[in-house]
């Protein structure tokens, strides 16, 4: 974490927690430079109670929305931010953080965020679109987003969440609304988008680069060669390709699944229908006497069988030597037999 290690913060605000994973990492390195973390999440993923006993005083967890939360938290130093994907979100959280910064008299702190790049960077998704303000929601729907088409399918990616119909346009996505914060800012604020993984952001204000120098140094590094970033964004684009063959794949594998089931239910069904018109009709009836006296004739077939094998068995035996039939095996065998309630 090397623009954490260049500031030492000692507050440090995470929002979107999911697994856990990155909530870890970060008490870890709370613990390390004496600081807090404060982690917000309606849902999170992972066992609070937990992590709450393994960092107590280090880690402040906030089952809520990140808008009902970071008014009430000062003296934030970094805030990385991983939530709910669109512009209502993202540009009030980024106002509330320069509120506060406003009011605890320091600099807006470093934030670091996710989805710079596609799919949300110019369009809106809502986990739960009841929380958005009506005036700012897209018109949205549970369908899928394809690389390099503004509109949805019925298949695609995250086709399980509610996403905007279309990309672009105003207000749309979570780079348009940290650039439209950075538009109304009275403060200079330095923006840097790292194309990989769906977009890295580092926003970061000329008040506190000047008052790290350590961090202006390592946030200076963040400058791509204009050679590199093409290749950057092109090998970003194969990987969303890829990713978005294998959702195409995963989705029709799961409707041939799907069929296969329903293929089994009505199998199934259609077995017992007719069954049951077997046993009810009138030729099932009326041909029960026949199968009783069928199952009569097997059972005499069976036990004169029994009979005969038996007589031949015990001809053979009467044919054999005094001394073979005084043994000890074939005393163990006329035993067996009589445990078995057959005459010797």
């Amino acid at each position: 974490m090397p623009l954490l290690d260049a500031q030492k913060p000692k507050v440090v605000v995470e929002i979107g927690s999911q697994n856990g994973f990155n909530t870890r990492l970060l008490c870890h390195f709370c613990a390390k430079n004496n600081g807090v973390l404060h982690t917000i999440d309606p849902e999170p993923k992972f066992e609070v109670s937990d992590i709450l006993k393994r960092h107590n005083g280090i880690l402040y967890m906030y089952k809520d929305l990140s808008l009902n939360v970071l008014s009430f938290i000062h003296n934030i130093d970094v805030v990385l931010i991983d939530g709910d994907h669109n512009w209502y979100t993202m540009y009030h959280e980024l106002k509330t953080l320069a509120n506060q910064a406003n009011q605890d008299g320091r600099p807006l702190p470093m934030v670091l965020f996710h989805d710079a790049s596609w799919p949300y960077a110019r369009r809106d998704l809502y986990y739960n679109p009841a929380t958005i303000p009506e005036e700012f929601r897209h018109e949205y729907a549970k369908k899928g987003l394809i690389p390099d088409e503004k509109g949805t399918s019925v298949y695609g990616y995250n086709d399980h969440l509610y996403n905007a119909l279309f990309e672009g346009g105003k207000k749309n996505g979570v780079l348009t609304a940290v650039e439209d914060f950075i538009s109304e800012s009275n403060e200079n604020i330095h923006l840097r988008v790292i194309p990989a993984f769906h977009g890295y952001g580092i926003l970061v204000s000329e008040s506190r680069l000047a008052l790290y120098p350590e961090l202006q140094r390592a946030f200076s590094k963040l400058l791509f060669p204009e050679t590199l970033l093409p290749i950057i964004e092109s090998l970003e684009k194969d990987r969303i390709k890829v990713l978005f063959e294998l959702t195409q794949k995963d989705a029709k594998i799961a409707q041939k699944e799907t069929e296969i089931t329903l293929m089994k239910r009505y199998s199934k069904k259609c077995y017992h229908d007719e069954l049951y018109r077997v046993y009810t009709s009138h030729s099932w009836r009326y041909t029960a006497p026949a199968r009783k006296f069928g199952s009569f004739v097997r059972w005499i077939l069976a036990f004169l069988l029994q009979l005969r094998t038996h007589m031949v068995i015990k001809g053979a035996y009467f044919m054999l030597p005094a001394f073979i039939r005084n043994s000890r095996l074939i005393e163990n065998l006329k035993k067996r037999f009589r445990s078995k309630g057959v005459s010797c």
